[in-house]
């Protein structure tokens, strides 16, 4: 699988048609090739996949899934792109990293080809995102509103990032208004001191 947003100078920002390719290119804008990542949740491995592409030889992604079928898949994908050793895959829970990194990602909501009960959820997550604030440059969340726990989720981060000073944050908010339950992304960058 080719991704046509690792030519930064092909893509009209403006016609990215939905979140990911929106969200994929605010990760390679902000990263540079010796950048360290977290992959907060694996899942399908894709984003996990296209952090590992875009980060040069000295770059690494550590990333996270409390399912093992969620690490194995992921684990295939890289292998099969020749990219495994450049990915650290942790099977715990992302309320605690291992280690900081530049950026942290999240794409929140159950792993598509698994149980559909085990899914992120909000108190875990602003325990994680508490974290991630505490050492990251960058922090990306994708949150899919249209199941209950996924409103619940976007619901709770909107609430604690409203509370973080903006002389330290700079935090925005993307969606699709005419898309009923689009999946949104919060982004925030850390202020320059």
């Amino acid at each position: 699988m080719q991704n046509a947003y690792l030519e930064k100078d092909k893509i009209n920002p403006l016609s990215l048609a939905n979140i990911r390719e929106f969200t994929q290119r605010l990760w390679k804008d902000f990263l540079d090739e010796k950048s360290f990542a977290i992959d907060a949740t694996c899942g399908n491995g894709f984003d996990t996949l296209f952090l590992a592409q875009i980060l040069g030889e000295k770059g690494r992604v550590d990333s996270y899934d409390i399912q093992k079928v969620a690490i194995e898949k992921t684990k295939m994908l890289l292998s099969e792109k020749n990219l495994l050793h450049k990915v650290h895959l942790i099977e715990k829970c992302h309320s605690a990293f291992l280690r900081p990194a530049s950026l942290v990602v999240y794409n929140l909501g159950f792993f598509p080809v698994s149980n559909q009960v085990v899914t992120t959820t909000a108190s875990l997550l602003l325990q994680s995102l508490e974290h991630a604030l505490s050492f990251a440059k960058a922090v990306s969340i994708t949150c899919y509103p249209g199941h209950a726990e996924g409103k619940k989720e976007k619901e709770a981060v909107e609430k604690q990032l409203q509370l973080l000073p903006p002389k330290l944050w700079n935090i925005s908010f993307h969606s699709w208004i005419n898309r009923k339950n689009a999946p949104c992304l919060f982004w925030l960058t850390k202020q320059s001191r």
